[in-house]
């Protein structure tokens, strides 16, 4: 019995820290959605050219920083899908959600595409400091 009442205290422990850093890494940088439109324009600025990889990218951006924890595979924050398809013009919620998925799957596939989408992130990112959204 000894043992595992120290057993038990370590891993209520642990659990308390997982929580704690799940809470930390899951935090939105942007929480407004109607800075959507503000994102989408700043993330156009730094692409040559708004191809398949590159909504796919902004997309996956978009949700990296309103809803991070749908990267670990939470449901996304309510409304968010509608605003990023509003910017893509044509896109159903259901491109949006697959071009999420893509994303994602693309992303801890290829380096090329993980290299690409960080180097992106980065831009938009000291972009948004520089305008004041962040």
């Amino acid at each position: 019995m000894g043992s595992e009442f120290y057993q038990l205290i370590s891993a209520t422990e642990e659990k308390k820290a997982i929580a704690e850093k799940i809470s930390k890494l899951s935090e939105p940088k942007l929480k407004d959605l109607t800075q959507v439109k503000a994102l989408y324009d700043i993330f156009s600025r730094n692409v040559n050219q708004m191809g398949s990889d590159e909504r796919r990218i902004f997309v996956f951006i978009a949700v990296w920083l309103f809803s991070p924890s749908a990267i670990a595979g939470e449901c996304l924050k309510s409304g968010l899908r509608t605003e990023i398809a509003k910017v893509l013009d044509g896109c159903s919620l259901c491109n949006i959600s697959n071009a999420f998925a893509n994303a994602k799957f693309q992303y801890f596939t290829y380096r090329s595409f993980r290299n690409y989408t960080n180097q992106l992130y980065e831009l938009v990112l000291k972009d948004l400091e520089e305008d004041g959204y962040i």
